[in-house]
């Protein structure tokens, strides 16, 4: 079965590509341009991991990470934050919202694909099972 990913980003064309990419390497990706929205349906299925850009309109990707964290059943989904500022820059907000990671853009996409797999695989073997499934990887 395919790993659920939600994308949160306000930017429609880095959307388009970014859900391109992942569902070509094997991701099932549900995408929103709102975070608003996003925060409607993070109950509608369980996920495996979330993408949030970070500047958006509204609230940025920390407050909607803060908003997932809050969720009992999107508390423990690794959440990696998508910016156009050098990641360093952001990690202390990155950490205090409880996010797990950061990528800068541009980013290269094989470099995406394996940072996406790398946080299910961590994710799958902290809590013991999957997250989406009760499937072997």
């Amino acid at each position: 079965m395919p790993r659920r990913l939600l994308i949160v980003d306000d930017e429609p064309l880095s959307l388009r590509a970014t859900r391109f990419v992942l569902e070509q390497g094997g991701f099932t990706v549900t995408s929103f341009e709102s975070p608003k929205l996003a925060l409607d349906h993070l109950n509608a299925q369980p996920w495996d991991l979330f993408l949030f850009d970070v500047d958006m309109p509204d609230y940025d990707g920390f407050e909607l990470c803060r908003r997932a964290r809050q969720n009992q059943k999107t508390s423990m989904v690794p959440v990696i934050f998508v910016t156009g500022y050098h990641a360093s820059e952001l990690t202390a907000r990155c950490e205090e919202s409880g996010g797990n990671d950061m990528i800068s853009k541009p980013f290269s996409f094989p470099g995406l694909l394996q940072k996406c797999w790398t946080w299910v695989f961590w994710s799958r073997r902290r809590l013991g099972s999957t997250v989406s499934d009760k499937t072997q990887l």
